[in-house]
């Protein structure tokens, strides 16, 4: 009993059996590793000039990566008192904008790591960003 096939008998199978190996054509190997953070990584984004990348986690912290420089850490950016769910660049990737669950939301300047604006007056973790910056 063989995996999902394709065409007539000995056609190659479209789905590794259960169980069995994959075959090499079909494995998938990253071609970049990251010790990242203290705890779980929540969130990964690429900023939208591709140059950086945004891991947050559990650690309360979110961490700017270099991606043209071998993904070396750029910054770390610390001021929430809780998990950090979601992050979003805006549209330059000079900013970034976080959410917490320490019920607060934070924006970034990336040039030099500083809250620029601390969102607060939720009562509930925030947990997602939506950030809309486009021309008018």
């Amino acid at each position: 009993g063989g995996g999902a096939r394709s065409g007539g008998a000995g056609a190659e199978p479209r789905h590794a059996e259960v169980g069995g190996a994959v075959p090499s054509r079909l494995r998938i190997e990253p071609l970049q590793k990251l010790q990242a953070h203290a705890s779980y990584v929540i969130r990964c984004i690429i900023s939208p000039d591709c140059r950086r990348l945004a891991t947050t986690s559990a650690d309360h912290t979110t961490k700017v990566w270099d991606m043209a420089n071998n993904f070396s850490c750029e910054e770390t950016l610390s001021g929430h008192q809780r998990w950090v769910w979601d992050a979003v660049f805006s549209a330059d990737s000079a900013y970034l904008v976080t959410a917490s669950s320490d019920q607060t939301a934070r924006l970034w300047d990336l040039a030099d790591g500083v809250t620029l604006q601390h969102y607060t007056g939720h009562h509930k973790a925030v947990t997602s960003i939506a950030l809309h910056d486009g021309p008018v």
